[in-house]
């Protein structure tokens, strides 16, 4: 299998990241031995300074890698992303947010997981990632997946297990690797979904074909913010991705169970996450947070036998 990849990087108002995103890429590519490797740029008409910003980094370094292309408006990111996939012509498809990190060496690593694809045709591969916050108490959690004993190598995400490994830690877009040929049809991004849109590609995949690669030596670093969604916007994606559950066909429908976990993970932790932080609330904070991770680990070993 071919291991051309396409970076996407769909950007809105974000002027704060972007030129140290793109200088920590080209570095990347810069010490891989993977030249076939192209970033896509789509702005989802910024309102700050990112235009400017990514013009500018673009004269200063000069670089055939970086594609430009600016919305005529906003839309919603699933809808941008679709609008990207246009320019794609890569075999894989990365997307990346501006604020996301690859790990050292990414590029390399990843010829060597393609390597592991030729046998069997994968959708998506999916690696190890590293969740860490910019408030307190901190989330950083290295090795999500292999700490819960998932091996590198072909998976079926069909199976009961390898789907509580998905459902529990729902790989973020910047730790997938998506087979661009899968990408068409109806397995695109629903534009109607506010915020479970990567969710909901990520079940269309897995539907399409189950057989997907998980590889721990691969590492990501997705940063949280504090003020990266409200309660509401929380709630909303819940409820989308409820809704992509009970749509599923029916063999998957036994499989639901794993997100009473999942539900219990995202409600604690937006309620944690927008919780505030006053003298008053700062000791009820803390004691939330361990009543919580209390919680979450009497529920993983309940569903620890299915």
């Amino acid at each position: 299998m071919k291991n051309s990849i396409d970076i996407v990087i769909n950007v809105l108002n974000g002027e704060d990241f972007i030129q140290a995103c793109l200088l920590r890429l080209l570095d990347l590519i810069d010490k891989s031995s993977n030249k076939d490797i192209s970033i896509i740029i789509y702005n989802n008409k910024s309102i700050d300074k990112t235009r400017e910003r990514i013009l500018a980094f673009k004269e200063n370094y000069s670089t055939h890698l970086i594609q430009y292309v600016e919305s005529e408006k906003t839309m919603t990111l699933g809808q941008a992303r679709n609008e990207a996939l246009k320019y794609c012509k890569g075999d894989w498809v990365l997307f990346h947010d501006v604020d996301d990190q690859l790990g050292d060496n990414f590029f390399n690593v990843f010829k060597e997981a393609i390597s592991l694809t030729k046998r069997d045709d994968c959708s998506l591969i999916f690696t190890d990632v590293i969740k860490s916050s910019d408030f307190t108490p901190p989330l950083a959690s290295p090795s999500e997946f292999a700490k819960r004993g998932l091996q590198t190598g072909i998976t079926d995400l069909s199976n009961n297990k390898s789907w509580v490994f998905f459902a529990d830690f729902f790989p973020v877009p910047i730790s997938t690797i998506i087979n661009r040929k899968y990408l068409k049809g109806e397995c695109v991004f629903d534009p109607r979904m506010a915020q479970a849109e990567d969710f909901d590609i990520a079940c269309k995949l897995i539907v399409k074909n189950s057989k997907a690669l998980f590889f721990g030596k691969i590492k990501a670093k997705y940063l949280i913010h504090e003020n990266n969604l409200t309660k509401a916007q929380w709630l909303e994606g819940f409820t989308e991705s409820l809704s992509i559950i009970k749509n599923l066909p029916n063999r998957w429908h036994s499989k639901a169970k794993i997100y009473q976990f999942w539900q219990m993970n995202h409600i604690l932790y937006s309620i944690k996450m927008n919780f505030k932080l006053n003298k008053t609330a700062s000791i009820f904070r803390a004691l939330f947070f361990v009543l919580s991770q209390r919680l979450l680990k009497l529920n993983k070993l309940f569903w620890r036998k299915f």
